[in-house]
């Protein structure tokens, strides 16, 4: 018998990357309980409508130029005047659409804040926040795309704790000059700012602080390719961003505001699963596209089926204990905030199954076949929004939370069944019917323990902590048992983690070239 070929190893910047996930929710929901109890389910509620206009930009100023620039990058030597001209002509690309997209989304919210949402204390704030997007934290996030393709995990963590901490004490400190929702919308702001310059010295040594004008030249000539890639990615970009902003509209346009903070801080928290995609493909991403450039399809699948059964095992455990425990887990904003209690589970399994896609995409992107990730996407969203429109006046918010589900689970189940049509895997190797199981398996045991210590412990403070706890300790011994992590991932993360105290990714040589794995 032959020996199993030797297993790819993780990112090298993938421990951080994970840190960074795990450390920034746990700020971000800590911000997220303290503004609540600070400034109210009204003022929550109105803030929720203040960022929509800013969310709704993220998604229509892209042609998912980041995305192709860190595909572009990933084999040039770090430094290298190519590089740096390159980035700068990405960068005016992306500040000239950004820009120019902020006019019109501006005025279209504007008008739905003043009319159908009539919430028009938000509209200022709200002008604020697209006006900070577009001078402040869009350059940051196209500064992010350089230390992605570098894997550059432990400068990125760095960068993302500084905004996030500026936020939380930010919003602490502007409550005591007012208390509406000005005070969430400066800090926001106010945390923009602080990433773009923490970003800006984090990259310095990767590209120069100015190209040459032959070299910008030269980048400005590259756009094309990289719109020709980046523009069939462009129609799942517009449609993730209705699939996750639309369902707050539509709610606010049935409900009063107090129910829109309610949903707005059950989707937060959901949302921040989010990020673990965002973490997990700017270290996986750079990673696929290299080894489907050298023809190695064996660490291709091998890389991209760890990487999802490692981020379903790790994102349902909070999945689960979060909708098991839903009640005293919604208590802790205050008072109102119970309401969508309901939401909970539905989002929070939407967000895992997210995550997974996401995963699943970059694969479809490092092949070549964007245009393939949109057409998923188109099912997801009709699915979402269908079932909030027509059903959540009926039925409430939990029936727009169900809607999200079920929209990303037809769109994960569309993917993977499509691997081996597309891109030539079959679908077991990338995500095996037992592994489904043993998934599953995790989270309902997890889940009914918590849902059972929720329901019978009266007091809600006592009630969580004893739901997660013992949610986790299920989880855990249910995954070990199903042996989700195989002595392979363990060995790999293990030597991941060993890396953290030292910088995170291995030092590149002088050259810029990558050290071979």
């Amino acid at each position: 018998m032959g020996t199993a070929p030797a297993r790819a190893p993780l990112s090298p910047g993938m421990g951080f990357a994970g840190l960074s996930f795990v450390v920034n929710v746990l700020v971000v929901l800590t911000s997220a309980v303290i503004t609540s109890r600070l400034y109210g389910v009204e003022v929550v509620g109105q803030y929720a409508l203040a960022m929509s206009p800013w969310l709704l930009l993220v998604s229509l100023s892209t042609v998912s130029e980041q995305i192709a620039l860190v595909r572009t990058l990933a084999p040039i030597p770090r430094g290298s005047d190519e590089a740096t001209g390159l980035f700068f002509a990405v960068l005016t690309l992306s500040a000239g659409l950004t820009a120019a997209m902020s006019v019109p989304v501006t005025v279209v919210t504007t008008a739905v804040l003043r009319g159908p949402a009539g919430q028009p204390e938000s509209v200022l704030p709200a002008i604020a926040i697209v006006a900070g997007y577009v001078l402040l934290e869009n350059p940051g996030w196209n500064l992010d795309s350089v230390l992605s393709a570098y894997s550059q995990g432990r400068r990125l963590f760095w960068c993302r704790l500084a905004t996030v901490l500026t936020y939380l004490f930010s919003s602490i400190a502007l409550f005591w000059v007012t208390t509406s929702v000005w005070g969430l919308a400066l800090a926001n702001i106010i945390s923009f700012a602080v990433g773009l310059v923490a970003r800006s010295f984090a990259v310095r040594g990767f590209i120069g602080r100015r190209p040459t004008f032959e070299h910008y030249r030269a980048g400005l000539r590259r756009l094309a390719d990289l719109l020709r890639f980046g523009v069939r990615l462009l129609p799942g970009q517009l449609l993730m961003g209705m699939t996750l902003q639309a369902p707050l509209w539509i709610i606010s346009g049935s409900a009063p505001i107090a129910q829109v903070g309610a949903f707005s801080r059950a989707s937060t928290m959901a949302v921040r699963l989010n990020e673990a995609s965002f973490r997990i493909n700017e270290m996986l991403f750079p990673d696929l596209v290299r080894l489907q450039r050298e023809g190695d399809t064996r660490a291709f699948t091998d890389t991209l089926e760890r990487s999802l059964r490692l981020a379903l095992g790790c994102l349902l455990l909070p999945a689960a204990v979060a909708g098991g425990a839903a009640g005293p887990v919604m208590s802790i904003f205050g008072d109102g905030f119970s309401t969508a209690a309901g939401a909970v589970v539905f989002l929070f399994l939407a967000h895992v199954i997210y995550v997974a896609t996401a995963i699943v995409a970059s694969a479809y992107n490092a092949m070549g076949s964007p245009h393939l990730t949109s057409s998923f996407s188109a099912i997801r969203c009709t699915v979402a929004l269908s079932a909030a429109a027509l059903l959540v006046d009926r039925y409430g918010i939990e029936v727009a939370a169900a809607g999200i589900f079920a929209g990303y689970a037809i769109e994960l189940a569309a993917q993977i069944l499509t691997l081996r049509r597309t891109i030539g895997l079959a679908p077991t190797q990338v995500l095996h019917p037992s592994t489904i199981v043993r998934l599953l398996a995790c989270y309902g045991g997890s889940f009914v323990v918590a849902r059972m210590i929720a329901e019978k412990v009266s007091s809600s403070m006592l009630a969580l902590p004893l739901a997660v706890a013992a949610g986790a300790v299920v989880f855990g011994g249910i995954a070990v048992v199903s042996n989700i992590v195989d002595a392979h991932d363990r060995q790999a993360v293990r030597g991941r983690l060993g890396r953290l105290a030292t910088g995170g990714a291995p030092r590149l040589p002088a050259d810029g070239a990558r050290p071979r794995r």
